[in-house]
């Protein structure tokens, strides 16, 4: 007969559970740190650092499918970190004054960075060759950590202790759409405080740009306020989307106009019949029912 020796197959692994997976998720960041320590952001390769836990690689991919997903979190944690420690020097300042809280701050940031110089390289300037941000992802928490410090910026120009010289206060178009949008949001944040809500307020915006600007988010985190968005390309959770869609329904679809005047008419009288003519289709349109999936699974195929 022939015999053969051959080595016992290892078992199948068994999927982390959710313990497991963060302790792995972490040692992996910690191995990416110490590469980047070592050859720069740009030494960052998920294969080394499978080898370096004694893992294969199709095994590290569970929990990183690509570099850009390791490197996306190494920055998340990172301005995640730095927004931590600027909000707790800003809390712990006892003067609360702007000088003293804008000071405390600045100090706060440059501590940080001097205590992770890698990590502020790679949040800060030393971008990682070919990577590219999701920035849905990455903006948001890369405003985060200096929401406080145009807080108390704005705190100090209202109070009259920081003064503009002329030379400097005409600004660029996107800024002035910022601060057009700040005022109207202070407007809305003063009509919520006149309410003298007990409960916590969430305002729903869309994804222009002016309402995401760095003096938006400073007021509304002043004020307690959440700033929910609603997803891209998501016209059906937009109230006002819908009421437009009506709106050129009835206006565009088919219709001839022989000039501007009679075109803007036409839009003018739709409006102004949404709650007499129209009230009935609207009323069926204008809902806040949505059908929610939940423990929805996906099936790739």
């Amino acid at each position: 007969g022939v015999y053969s020796l051959s080595k016992p197959m290892s078992p199948r692994p068994t999927r982390a559970n959710g313990h497991e997976r963060s302790d792995m998720s972490a040692q992996i960041k910690a191995i990416a740190h110490r590469q980047m320590a070592e050859h720069g952001t740009a030494g960052l390769s998920l294969r080394v650092i499978a080898r370096a836990l004694g893992i294969t690689a199709p095994a590290i991919y569970n929990y990183f499918p690509r570099l850009e997903d390791l490197s996306t979190a190494l920055i998340v944690d990172a301005f995640t970190d730095l927004a931590e420690a600027m909000e707790t020097a800003e809390a712990t300042e006892p003067a609360d004054r702007s000088f003293e809280k804008i000071l405390a701050l600045c100090l706060a940031y440059r501590a940080w960075a001097m205590a992770h110089p890698m990590v502020f390289q790679l949040i800060g300037g030393n971008p990682i060759p070919g990577y590219h941000a999701p920035t849905d992802v990455t903006i948001p928490l890369a405003r985060r950590p200096f929401l406080g410090m145009f807080r108390w910026f704005i705190r100090a120009h209202a109070s009259g202790a920081l003064t503009i010289p002329a030379e400097y206060q005409t600004v660029p178009p996107t800024m002035a759409d910022g601060v057009a949008a700040w005022r109207r949001m202070s407007g809305i944040e003063c009509k919520l405080a006149a309410l003298h809500l007990s409960v916590p307020i969430t305002l729903i915006l869309d994804n222009a740009r002016y309402q995401k600007c760095a003096i938006v988010l400073a007021t509304a985190a002043g004020r307690q306020i959440e700033l929910c968005f609603l997803p891209a390309y998501s016209p059906n959770l937009n109230l006002i989307e819908r009421l437009w869609k009506f709106v050129k329904k009835q206006c565009l679809y088919s219709r001839y106009y022989a000039d501007f005047a009679a075109f803007t008419t036409a839009i003018t009288d739709c409006l102004s019949q949404t709650h007499t003519t129209h009230k009935e289709a609207l009323d069926l349109l204008l809902t806040l029912r949505f059908q929610i999936f939940e423990k929805a699974q996906s099936v790739t195929v």
